[in-house]
């Protein structure tokens, strides 16, 4: 299940516990569709990001249309990990803009294990950590924690579940203020 809440040009979509099925993935994305038909300026993926799950069990094609949804919306796009994220689930949120995740959070995707790495997502998580440790990550199987993820640069800012709105409404405040063909024309440059 999916909560959807806008607060002053930030919506919130709220994973619930147990993931996202195939079902749950196409309606994340149309809600998504939704937002950027809108005039929000941020968005929050947040909530127990567990959907990951048994990436055996996953679709990546799936998990890839989010991810191409997440990189094309028209507002800053934050993910925010409150328990562990593993295989094509990490790889959708390696496309949203900004990353947070609590303390002790563990995020990997075990590609060679599981059989499943979509190349988009191989590329997105190359580009924040570099060629070496995404090998560590997606051929060796690595999990890291969210403090390394950190200094490697898959997170960017580490907050406890309780404030992980609070905080990503601060980091939105510039984008919340902006014109909206100011925040798409910087987004498309970077």
């Amino acid at each position: 299940m999916i909560d959807h809440q806008s607060v002053n040009s930030v919506t919130i979509l709220s994973l619930g516990q147990g993931g996202l099925d195939r079902t749950g993935l196409s309606d994340l994305v149309t809600m998504l569709d939704n937002v950027a038909n809108s005039p929000v300026r941020a968005v929050l993926l947040a909530g127990p990001a567990g959907a990951g799950g048994d990436a055996r069990s996953s679709d990546s094609e799936a998990f890839e249309r989010l991810a191409a949804r997440l990189s094309t919306m028209p507002c800053l796009t934050i993910a925010g990990f409150c328990s562990s994220v593993s295989g094509p689930a990490l790889g959708a949120m390696a496309a949203c803009d900004l990353r947070l995740a609590e303390p002790g959070v563990r995020l990997g995707f075990p590609a060679l294990r599981t059989g499943f790495c979509h190349d988009g997502a191989a590329r997105r998580i190359k580009a924040l950590i570099g060629p070496a440790r995404a090998r560590l990550i997606l051929m060796c199987g690595a999990a890291i924690l969210s403090e390394q993820a950190l200094v490697w640069g898959l997170v960017d800012q580490i907050a406890p579940a309780a404030a992980m709105r609070d905080v990503a409404t601060a980091l939105a405040a510039d984008a919340i203020g902006a014109e909206p063909e100011d925040l798409m024309g910087l987004k498309a440059s970077l």
